[in-house]
């Protein structure tokens, strides 16, 4: 079959995809898409839960050494601001050569990655308090469980 009669038949949707995402992220600076969906691989699933890379900032004479400006939840700024040489390394490995120099870190809120555990982890088996002889503790530790269980929920 001839280039020329490929390009007239139908084409899967799937085939339009790659140029349009190219344009809508480079718009962002990323001309690579990966560094967005792999985030948890880059950073690690650790830092992915509470950061998300937002844009990459070339300098204007060309070269390498942009800046990935980073949204980071809450009070994890500062941890992420120790952990910024990891993350780059990590970064310019997956970019295969020094592209990032620095981090830009912004605080605000970050939306948790699909697979994320819910904050406390799963809640485990009740406690067995019913074992234990002395009713003022026993009682003092269905107290303790209800307050545990009720601030995992978040009320």
């Amino acid at each position: 079959m001839s280039k020329q009669a490929r390009a007239t038949g139908p084409r899967a949707l799937a085939a339009y995809v790659p140029d349009l995402v190219r344009t809508a992220f480079g718009r962002r600076g990323f001309v690579e898409a990966g560094i967005l969906t792999g985030w948890p691989e880059i950073a690690g699933a650790a830092i992915a839960r509470w950061s998300a890379p937002q844009r990459l900032s070339f300098p204007r004479k060309g070269g390498d050494g942009a800046t990935l400006h980073v949204t980071v939840a809450g009070g994890y700024a500062t941890e992420l601001q120790h952990l910024a040489p990891v993350v780059i390394e990590r970064v310019n490995r997956f970019f295969g050569y020094r592209a990032v120099a620095r981090l830009a870190l912004t605080q605000g809120a970050v939306a948790a990655p699909a697979d994320a555990a819910p904050p406390g982890g799963a809640p485990g088996p009740p406690p067995a308090i019913e074992n234990i002889e002395d009713e003022a503790l026993r009682a003092a530790l269905a107290r303790l469980a209800q307050a545990v269980s009720a601030a995992g929920d978040g009320r």
